[in-house]
């Protein structure tokens, strides 16, 4: 099986202007980018196809699954849709979420019978606007954090250990004495990140690889700091 997250045009145009460089599967929603998360959920490498400056060349296999990048997923549904036979398609309000076919897909084309059309589906999540990555990022640290204490690994693949309740750092990382609140979520601090003191952080936050947070410094809940950013 070969696993492919695909760009549209509405879903490029809903994540304009991040789009013009790069394809929206990496573009990052909580802890992850959604070819990230992907690819941590079902243990498969995982190709983007989009623009053809942004795509990658799909190797030969009798079973795509296809997954709209516009959207957001649940390990539930990740796992659901992986299980499923050739020409299953997965709908929500008209939207195609994703689905299994036996043919090489092509950027904004799609097969055009499907065997099982299921509608109305749950555990996917439409990306509209870019905003939207502010408004469900609180909902996506929870759930990414949850998979990854369940693998006791982070997105780095370094070992996870809970510093205090809520409160989850992968190897590598520095955390200062500062206040950590957890009581609305947990706090993830990624490989190599560096807390310095006396940070006010109210959970759900993700502090990712390499990251930098400085003396003083107040996050509130559904906050990514982004790799190696300062």
């Amino acid at each position: 099986m070969v696993v492919v997250l695909y760009d549209t045009p509405a879903s490029r145009q809903a994540h304009y202007p991040f789009s013009l460089t790069h394809a929206v599967a990496h573009l990052r929603t909580g802890i992850f980018n959604t070819a990230q998360w992907v690819e941590a959920v079902l243990a498969h490498r995982v190709y983007v196809i989009s623009e053809p400056w942004l795509s990658e060349h799909l190797p030969d296999s009798d079973t795509y699954l296809c997954l709209d990048a516009g959207f957001i997923f649940t390990t539930d549904f990740l796992n659901r849709i992986a299980a499923a036979p050739v020409g299953t398609a997965y709908l929500t309000e008209g939207n195609m979420a994703g689905y299994v076919s036996a043919q090489k897909p092509v950027y904004n084309q799609f097969p055009l019978f499907f065997n099982t059309t299921l509608d109305g589906i749950s555990g996917v999540q439409l990306v509209e606007h870019a905003f939207n990555w502010v408004q469900h990022s609180t909902k996506w640290i929870q759930e990414q954090l949850a998979f990854c204490i369940t693998n006791a690994k982070g997105p780095a693949n370094a070992g996870l250990e809970e510093l205090m309740p809520g409160v989850w750092a992968e190897a590598g990382a520095v955390v200062k004495p500062g206040f950590f609140n957890t009581e609305e979520g947990p706090i993830f601090i990624g490989k190599n990140a560096l807390v310095m003191e006396g940070v006010m952080l109210r959970g759900p936050v993700a502090i990712l690889e390499g990251a930098v947070v400085k003396m003083g410094t107040t996050l509130y809940p559904g906050t990514v700091v982004g790799t190696y950013a300062t």
